[in-house]
């Protein structure tokens, strides 16, 4: 294998895959937190994945298979896990309006 030195386009692609994990993880519990209606965790979420979007785009326009693999399996199931947080949202939004 070569010895491939990961450039600066690659350090922000998986960076920005850890920087956005670590903020859906802290998302999460501020429906609890915040006496807030669902609106703003579903905007949150959706802000979220667009930068999961943007990650997996950044992480395929890198030249190292790493990056390129690790930003389509991580960026891939974290665009699901968060579609699906936004989706189950979206319907206890919807049951809980009048």
């Amino acid at each position: 294998m070569e010895n491939e030195k990961l450039d600066k386009r690659s350090l922000q692609a998986v960076s920005l895959t850890a920087v956005l994990l670590v903020a859906s993880i802290l998302v999460f519990p501020i429906g609890k937190l915040v006496k807030a209606d669902l609106w703003l965790p579903i905007t949150l979420f959706a802000l979220i994945d667009a930068g999961f979007i943007l990650a997996l785009f950044m992480g395929m326009r890198s030249q190292q298979r790493f990056v390129k693999l690790f930003s389509i399996l991580a960026n891939g199931v974290f665009i699901i896990v968060t579609s699906f947080m936004i989706y189950l949202l979206l319907i206890a939004n919807g049951i809980s309006e009048p």
